[in-house]
């Protein structure tokens, strides 16, 4: 099953379908931008919104209904599919926290700026 990550989905989310996999009660809270709400117990009844033509990403909170509802796509012929992996909950984090952009070298010498040093032996003082 192709799982794509919050990174990959912030540079191509204008080209893809996503679809909201969560309740309406849960989309109300907030969403992706640009999302469609298709709750997973609907998702059968609502392929017709679907377009086979176009890829299309799935997400809920955590991405169970996310797969789900990818198996559901899937089984009905859809080829070019993607469930959010870490769902709504770690896209809203990551994108939230902007530090989380940063390359992982990078974050990491800011965050710990002495670790640099950390594997330098260390003399006990003689008497």
């Amino acid at each position: 099953m192709p799982g794509i990550s919050w990174r990959e989905l912030a540079e191509k989310k204008d080209e893809v379908m996503l679809i909201d996999t969560r309740t309406p009660e849960e989309f109300s809270f907030g969403t992706i931008p640009g999302a469609v709400n298709i709750p997973l117990d609907e998702m059968r009844d609502r392929l017709s919104e679907i377009p086979a033509d176009k890829p299309v990403v799935l997400f809920c909170a955590v991405g169970l209904r996310g797969y789900l509802a990818q198996r559901i796509l899937i089984g009905r012929g859809y080829r070019n599919t993607a469930n959010l992996i870490g769902g709504y909950k770690t896209y809203s984090t990551a994108v939230a926290c902007p530090f989380l952009l940063l390359r992982h070298h990078r974050r990491r010498s800011l965050l710990h700026p002495l670790r640099r040093n950390r594997h330098r032996a260390v003399l006990p003082k003689s008497l």
